[in-house]
């Protein structure tokens, strides 16, 4: 579910709260709910996401619905991290090596390990990259919120 102002709320259900932050159970959208198929394919199945959230708000409780809601620019940066970057890691060593050797077997290699200094570099700043990425919870409302189940 999408809101006006450029931001996505997802609805669940508190899961559990602890010191660390409180778990919270969001049911995943289905996206090809009106396919034909979707009986038979395997990826329609509604599947739980437990998301964590690293806050500790003494006003929530066990089994409350709540709002989870993450900016929509968020979604373009995920994007730009985890898909397009490591392509342009990959492309540039293809580039780079291929100035270097005609050896197709050295060129994809050195272009598949280019990726593990990027996913080292991920690794080190990944709790920065966790305050950035992280959602914010509210009481859900009624009137919007759809039924969850239990």
């Amino acid at each position: 579910m999408t809101n006006n102002s450029g931001d996505n709320t997802h609805f669940g259900l508190i899961r559990s709260i602890d010191e660390s932050g409180i778990e919270v159970g969001v049911e995943a959208p289905i996206a090809c709910s009106s396919c034909e198929v979707s009986s038979s394919c395997g990826l329609s199945e509604k599947e739980e996401k437990i998301i964590h959230i690293k806050v500790g708000d003494p006003s929530h409780f066990v089994g409350e619905r709540v709002s989870l809601v993450y900016k929509e620019e968020l979604s373009t940066k995920a994007l730009l991290l985890v898909y397009i970057l490591p392509m342009l890691v990959i492309v540039f060593a293809l580039l780079l090596v291929s100035h270097f050797t005609s050896n197709e077997l050295i060129i994809g290699l050195s272009a598949l390990f280019s990726l593990i200094p990027y996913f080292l570099l991920i690794k080190l700043f990944s709790k920065r990259i966790d305050r950035i990425f992280s959602f914010s919870i509210a009481k859900a409302k009624d009137e919007i919120q759809p039924k969850l189940n239990t």
